[in-house]
């Protein structure tokens, strides 16, 4: 008799035992988490609302999943840790750092993580989004080379968690949600990846005048074709308004708190007992989400 978790696997589309997949990975989650006063991340859609789960499900076969994990640890080990501990140097972008990031992509296409209103995608998206997930899905099982021309995929690092031309409250969001995500605007479709400080972009479609923003200006140079990594933050208005957007939401749940429950905030602040902490907005908002609850209890 098949166990309670056979089932057809997301990838590679066999039946199998279906193993609890992460939509985030598993190192950025831990992470994360580690750092949190509350051991919760945050809605940007809810802001108020309080995440203790890192968006997994049965999804993918014990094949396959070994086939995203090796990349995972690669991308952990020489990105995501060097990032969190401040000594990430220029390098280039190697294929394992091209497929985790078009696996993340895949992943938020093939989950259906969607910010495109109401009506949804268009005809036209949803017809470059299946392109481009059934692309790369033979490109992560092997089958075929990385898609030729799209998606792009792009590591943003902000450095200390400010950077140049980037939007209001882009510190906050960076920190104090783990948020994947897939936007349209009918000319361009972005699956964007946000791992607590860094955000990981893939760019499904685009006009040729917001692609030039990305490829100018970047301090590091690209490796691999279709693969670029960067210190600042791009300034293709489409993506620019889906960040803003998404931080603004955190940022205005901030505003809303009355002078006393700031007052709240700033005394737990002063409570962290670690330096390095006291000034992080990773905790600054979590700290914020334990006022914010209280406030509603009242």
């Amino acid at each position: 008799m098949p166990s309670v978790n056979f089932g057809r696997c997301g990838l590679c589309r066999q039946d199998a035992d279906l193993q609890e997949s992460h939509l985030i990975p598993h190192f950025a989650v831990r992470r994360f988490y580690a750092t949190s006063p509350t051991g919760a991340s945050r809605s940007v859609g809810e802001p108020n609302h309080r995440i203790q789960t890192a968006f997994t499900k049965r999804f993918l076969c014990r094949a396959c999943e070994d086939l995203f994990q090796t990349r995972e640890k690669r991308w952990a080990e020489t990105v995501d840790r060097p990032i969190a501990e401040r000594r990430l140097a220029p390098f280039t972008c190697e294929e394992d750092h091209r497929y985790f990031a078009a696996s993340l992509a895949w992943r938020i296409m093939a989950w259906g993580f969607s910010n495109a209103g109401e009506d949804g995608f268009t005809a036209i998206e949803q017809n470059a989004i299946g392109a481009a997930r059934s692309s790369l899905a033979a490109y992560l099982r092997g089958f075929a080379p990385h898609p030729d021309r799209f998606p792009w995929h792009h590591l943003v690092i902000p450095p200390d968690g400010f950077t140049l031309n980037a939007p209001e409250g882009l510190n906050v969001y960076l920190h104090g949600a783990l948020d994947p995500t897939m936007n349209a605007d009918g000319n361009s479709i972005y699956c964007i990846a946000n791992l607590a400080g860094y955000l990981v972009v893939s760019i499904i479609a685009i006009n040729l005048e917001h692609l030039i923003t990305w490829t100018l200006g970047s301090e590091l140079r690209p490796g691999l074709r279709n693969t670029c990594n960067r210190r600042y933050f791009p300034k293709d208005p489409t993506f620019r308004s889906i960040v803003a957007w998404r931080a603004g939401a955190l940022v205005e749940s901030n505003s809303r708190l009355t002078s006393r429950q700031l007052e709240v905030v700033k005394r737990r602040v002063e409570a962290v007992p670690r330096e390095s902490l006291r000034s992080n907005p990773h905790v600054i908002a979590h700290l914020t989400d334990i006022v914010n609850k209280r406030a509603r209890r009242k």
